[in-house]
């Protein structure tokens, strides 16, 4: 008795796993047509909560300190020679 359930549970679960395996394979548009719709929702949330942004919106208040960018290059290190050398790679080899 024993036996016979668990190949009657073994055949269920590989029927089972069969069935679900040919469903989501059944219709790759819809799935690609949801992610689609669901991407232009989510672009479109954004947008509309960037022009409702109060900063954008002359809010003074509701932006933050702003972000210091350097606008010059830094000087190079003094050990720095300027190209790399790549002593622990082979040379490549000339095509002919």
């Amino acid at each position: 008795m024993m036996i016979l359930s668990r190949a009657a549970a073994t055949c269920g679960s590989i029927s089972l796993l069969v069935l679900v395996a040919a469903l989501a394979s059944c219709n790759p548009e819809r799935t690609q047509a949801n992610d689609v719709a669901r991407d232009n929702a989510e672009r479109q949330a954004l947008i509309d909560a960037m022009k409702h942004h109060p900063a954008l919106n002359g809010d003074q208040n509701a932006t933050g300190k702003p972000i210091d960018v350097p606008t010059t290059v830094p000087p190079k290190a003094p050990e720095s020679s300027g190209h790399h050398d790549h002593h622990d790679q082979p040379a490549p080899k000339p095509q002919s």
